[in-house]
């Protein structure tokens, strides 16, 4: 189909168990871009086979096996935005992968992606797909390469063991929004080794919480922190004690590796010692619980974090996601929604752990949410560091774990 939405080109009814080739002819009477689709009269797809988009002199355009189903994309595809067809523009871009990062599955969060260099481009677009399940993610980048942790975060991240198809274009010949993506090739994140095990941080590292005390519900020393995984989105920690099957036995999911043991309900006992096991989950891939396990000694009297770790108290009322983190490139994603005020003065802090600031930034900002990219400068080395918001003079604090 071409961007009128007119079929320019359709193939014959394929037979089992062999190759088919067909050279097509494509109008661009309405423009020069497309959309390929499959159909599948048994609704299986094709079994051990796959299907392939090429120029004339051989260049892939788009792959992937239809391996089930009745249609390719899928309907509704992952992506809403990915459409009822596989997108690509001709000619083809002069961008590319890389051919010893083509035909990789087994890479790793921390992985990196490269593109042949480009003469004269600023901004590169690597762009994932899954074509057959309609799905698409993009990040742009102004250098030539591009981690795999950057498709992560809360939502449409990669998920491991899948393999994508990947292409990447540039502004090297004008606006990058209008650029063509390159010839592209399939690669992946491992399916097993993404995630790794974790348990709460042991002393004297910050954020030490393993074989300690604790005051249940307390503002200030009720804090427990695991150890930080790079790309996690969540964090299960599941607190009971051991031979005892009336005591307090639960399990509890936290977007982030810092819990506080307050909530409603059953309370953790004054006075008793407690095992606590930690496990993470990354772009939808559970880890399990690791050895050795932790205790936490619950003392209502204890006051023993309230310099070191006490929590930021504020008034702001909206939803703030910061991530990767922990962020390994020093790319860091900040997302604000549930703004309040029609315009807003926003500023951003970050101090590391013995109060220094090391950045600084202010900006302008109408309607309810507000995104920005984080360039964090090489003096923020490892670390845990603290994120000071403020909206309007309304302050809230995060924290983010950087990891170089």
């Amino acid at each position: 189909m071409d961007a009128a939405n007119t079929t320019v080109a359709s193939g014959s009814p394929v037979g089992n168990n062999s190759q088919v080739d067909q050279t097509l002819c494509l109008s661009n009477a309405n423009g020069s871009c497309y959309t390929l689709k499959l159909t599948d009269s048994f609704g299986d797809g094709i079994t051990g086979g796959g299907w392939e988009l090429r120029t004339t002199d051989g260049k892939t355009i788009l792959k992937d096996t239809f391996s089930g189903g009745a249609v390719s994309p899928g309907n509704p595809p992952v992506t809403a935005t990915y459409g009822s067809g596989h997108p690509f523009c001709l000619p083809l871009g002069t961008a590319s992968l890389k051919s010893n990062e083509c035909g990789l599955f087994n890479n790793t969060l921390n992985s990196r992606v490269y593109a042949n260099v480009v003469p004269g481009a600023t901004q590169y677009e690597f762009q994932f797909l899954d074509p057959d399940a309609g799905y698409v993610r993009s990040v742009v980048k102004n250098t030539n390469s591009v981690l795999f942790i950057d498709f992560g975060g809360p939502v449409n991240a990669l998920v491991p063991g899948n393999k994508y198809f990947v292409r990447v274009r540039t502004d090297a010949g004008g606006p990058l929004a209008s650029a063509n993506y390159g010839p592209g090739c399939e690669m992946g994140l491992a399916s097993v080794g993404v995630v790794r095990c974790t348990q709460l941080i042991n002393a004297p590292s910050y954020g030490h919480s393993c074989n300690e005390t604790r005051a249940f519900g307390s503002s200030a020393s009720s804090f427990i922190y695991a150890t930080p995984v790079l790309g996690a989105n969540a964090y299960t920690f599941h607190i009971y004690i051991p031979g005892e099957p009336t005591a307090l036995d639960t399990t509890i999911t936290r977007g982030t590796y810092i819990l506080q043991l307050k909530w409603p309900g059953r309370p953790m006992a004054n006075g008793s010692t407690y095992n606590v096991d930690v496990k993470t989950t990354v772009n939808g891939i559970q880890s399990n619980y690791c050895l050795p396990y932790c205790t936490i000694s619950i003392n209502n009297s204890y006051t023993g974090l309230i310099n070191e770790f006490a929590p930021m108290e504020d008034l702001f009322s909206g939803d703030v996601q910061l991530w990767p983190n922990p962020v390994a490139d020093g790319r860091v994603n900040l997302a604000m929604n549930g703004l309040v005020d029609a315009d807003q003065r926003i500023g951003l802090e970050l101090y590391d752990m013995f109060g220094k600031k090391v950045l600084a930034r202010e900006y302008g900002n109408s309607g309810s949410s507000f995104s920005t990219v984080l360039e964090l400068p090489s003096e923020v080395t490892s670390g845990v560091y603290l994120v000071h918001l403020t909206v309007n003079g309304i302050t809230t604090v995060q924290r983010l774990s950087v990891v170089r």
